[in-house]
């Protein structure tokens, strides 16, 4: 968000350092920026009972790419407010200047109110709108702009320390849309005294590789805060952890926002030190160029420029997205298919002792939490500053992620904070927050407004590793209190929207619930990248394969992640052979989900029996396999003796997995003797001649190969290996040889 103040050469030079300096301007403007929404959340309704919904947009911007569009309707309330938290000297300004773009059918009216340090509301005249664009709408800030019955004299005094900004709108008896942007004052702007400034700024470091990661250090001293109230104290408490941004400037032009993050707090006489970092993770080779901004009582510092040199030798294969030509998969920036293999590691004190062991066998995927007990960022239940050390606790889990080449993914909230956590949680009033009820964290305006600030430093933070697998916003999120289902799509959509705007190197977005019958809408989401779902059923091939059946309409990638036996820990821990968790990882693979289910107890049972061993024969199997553009169907049958035959089958491509679902029923049983015979018939498959591939699924290992032809009916038996417990194969179809001719001369 940039709030900017531009100001006067003279002001410039009395102001400005070394290492930072503001915006120049070179003649005195008629009216001068003062916000132009770029990027900027702070803006929310004034309570939740206003009936109206903020968003960004770029439909009508005047200034800058976007603008901020309220919808609202008429349903007997007055108005409609929007505010935001500010800390502005207006005593020398005559008039604010804002454009409105009026979208609907109806002509209501639009003013504008501003809360001086007296705790007096000040409300200009309203002004109504004619449809369509309304530039350069002025509201005087005098005694004939006001309202009649305003104090001028009060005016006065107040007008030198504005806490308070707010924009309302009158609807005209129907519901409408108001799109609002370039918002600027007439006048003469006096500083106050109390301006942020930039203590010290550590370059990055002069080169860098491709996706490697290139931190900027600043030190910012910040004026005492003892004059603001206390609602605007701790907003700007919040604003302050991601304070600082860096404005980058790619080799090829492209510019964008990167945040910073508040990594401690030390005291100095009369102010606070504020110490951040800035991560960048450059895709391009050639000259970065940047420069560290920072907003503080309306008016905006910035650093002297830089600049880093970025190699062409990447530092690994990049971000993961979702495959731009076959959206069911994943694929990493340079390409490259990605398949992600893991568990659940939702909490540790250490995750060495977990990452180790799965990336061994194959792993390339964990999924953890921030909850109370594991890194939350909130400190006593608040959010006014960060939980340093839990900060730092993340930053060693993706630095050990990093080594061990296992991405992560991070979920932010689970579904016990707005339950059996609500005492802890920092959103409920009892802690400061603006919620006096669970379910109002699905509603509140302030709430939204303080999530996305939460938002802002977690992508400031950790945005820039490309060991990060996705964002998910919350667990489970079917499992928790909420006045009504649409209440959950709508805050899904407005943070999932917020992500895609704050973070520069664009991280897929997900959430996860436990019935894929709930939120329907949900997973038709823009900005929700990925559908995730728990099943925690004993029977592994049934509930799965019924499962990527029902989600067949979901147009994006699907994954299981988290599943298990039960709910409780000892319905898994008979099982130490690991047969669930085997079924469970390669039924997912013969159901078309996009990555290998994710299994839960991590620690009390797969752990214990080293079971991350499971993951390593489905790793090898799929090890050089990419289903990208293959038009592959899952289907299931069942076998004679308990088995099932799981397939997934393709006109040029086929797997199976042959799996003996009736030991699924003896969890304590020793590693099962038996096999199965008799044939597999895979039909679909065109006709000619294919390659087949029989696996032993306990060890990993390829124990046949054969070629073999499809008949014109398409189809191919295979016979099952005997004196195997679990088989599977790959079937791929032989090239056709190119059409051509050859001449070969007479002997």
């Amino acid at each position: 968000m940039r709030l900017l103040l531009l100001l006067s050469i003279g002001c410039i030079l009395l102001s400005c350092g070394q290492q930072q300096r503001d915006q120049p301007s070179l003649t005195e403007p008629a009216a001068v920026l003062l916000e132009d929404f770029e990027q900027d959340t702070l803006w929310s309704l004034d309570s939740a009972s206003d009936y109206a919904a903020l968003t960004s947009t770029r439909r009508s911007a005047t200034s800058g790419t976007w603008a901020l569009q309220a919808d609202y309707c008429d349903n007997g309330r007055e108005k409609a407010i929007l505010r935001k938290e500010v800390d502005l000297d207006l005593s020398g300004v005559r008039s604010l200047l804002i454009d409105v773009d009026n979208a609907g059918t109806a002509a209501p009216a639009i003013g504008m109110a501003l809360r001086g340090r007296d705790g007096s509301l000040y409300e200009t005249t309203s002004i109504q709108l004619k449809p369509g664009m309304n530039r350069d709408l002025a509201f005087t800030l005098d005694g004939t702009g006001f309202k009649s019955g305003t104090d001028v004299a009060k005016w006065r005094s107040a007008s030198q320390q504005i806490n308070r900004m707010m924009v309302y709108v009158l609807p005209d008896k129907t519901d409408g849309r108001a799109i609002i942007d370039n918002l600027r004052y007439v006048g003469e702007a006096l500083l106050r005294k109390d301006r942020a400034r930039f203590v010290e700024v550590t370059p990055a470091s002069a080169s860098s590789r491709r996706y490697g990661t290139v931190e900027i250090r600043a030190a910012v001293a910040f004026p005492a805060d003892a004059l603001m109230t206390k609602d605007a104290r701790a907003d700007t408490f919040m604003r302050r952890m991601s304070a600082v941004q860096a404005r980058v400037r790619a080799p090829d032009g492209t510019e964008t926002i990167h945040g910073g993050f508040c990594t401690a707090i030390d005291s100095a006489e009369g102010e606070a030190i504020h110490r951040y970092g800035v991560r960048i993770s450059p895709h391009l080779a050639g000259e970065w160029r940047y420069q560290l901004g920072v907003t503080a009582s309306g008016v905006q510092t910035w650093s002297e420029p830089a600049s880093f040199i970025c190699a062409p030798e990447a530092a690994g294969p990049g971000p993961i997205r979702i495959d731009a030509g076959d959206p069911r998969w994943f694929s990493r920036a340079d390409g490259t298919w990605y398949y992600p293999i893991g568990e659940n590691v939702a909490w540790s004190g250490d995750y060495a002792p977990y990452l180790e062991p799965i990336a061994a066998a194959g792993g390339t995927l964990i999924r953890t939490w921030m909850c109370p007990w594991n890194n939350g960022l909130d400190v006593g239940g608040r959010l006014e500053v960060v939980n340093f050390a839990a900060a730092e606790a993340i930053d060693r889990l993706f630095a050990q992620a990093a080594e061990h080449g296992v991405a992560v993914q991070l979920c932010l909230q689970y579904h016990g904070m707005l339950g059996g956590d609500w005492a802890k949680n920092p959103f409920n009033k009892a802690n400061g927050g603006p919620c006096t009820d669970a379910r109002e964290m699905w509603t509140h305006g302030q709430a939204r407004a303080l999530f996305k600030r939460y938002l802002d430093y977690v992508v400031a933070r950790w945005g820039h590793s490309p060991q990060l697998f996705a964002w998910e916003l919350w667990n489970e999120a079917d499992l928790t209190p909420r006045f009504a289902d649409a209440d959950v799509v709508s805050w899904h959509r407005e943070m999932a929207d917020h992500l895609k705007l704050i973070d520069p190197h664009r991280h897929l977005v997900t959430t996860s619930t436990t019935n894929v019958a709930l939120f329907p809408g949900l997973w038709r989401l823009d900005a929700i990248d990925i559908a995730q779902l728990h099943v925690y059923d004993p029977k592994a091939g049934s509930s799965l394969s019924w499962l990527r059946t029902a989600t067949a309409d979901i147009r994006r990638p699907v994954m299981i992640a988290e599943v298990g036996r039960g709910w409780d820990a000892p319905d898994d821990q008979h099982d130490r052979q690991g047969t669930y968790l085997r079924h469970a990882l390669w039924v997912t693979w013969m159901s078309g989900f996009a990555g290998s289910a994710l299994p839960w107890w991590w620690d009390t049972h797969i752990e214990p029996n080293g079971l991350h061993r499971q993951l390593k024969p489905l790793a090898a199997f799929v090890a050089g396999e990419d289903p990208r553009g293959h038009e592959l169907r899952p289907t299931s049958v069942p076998m004679a003796g308990g088995y099932e035959a799981h397939c997934l089958i393709g006109t040029d491509l086929a797997y199976g997995f042959i799996a003996d679902a009736a030991a699924l029923q003896r969890p304590g049983a020793a590693v099962a003797t038996r096999s199965i015979a008799g044939t597999v018939t895979v039909s679909g498959l065109a006709p000619g001649p294919w390659s087949l591939e029989i696996w032993d699924v306990a060890q990993g290992t390829v124990v046949d190969r054969a070629a073999v032809r499809a008949a014109e009916d398409g189809t191919i038996a295979i016979t099952l290996p005997e004196r195997i417990h679990e088989s599977a194969f790959k079937l791929k179809r032989a090239p056709r040889s190119k059409a051509g001719v050859r001449y070969d001369a007479a002997k």
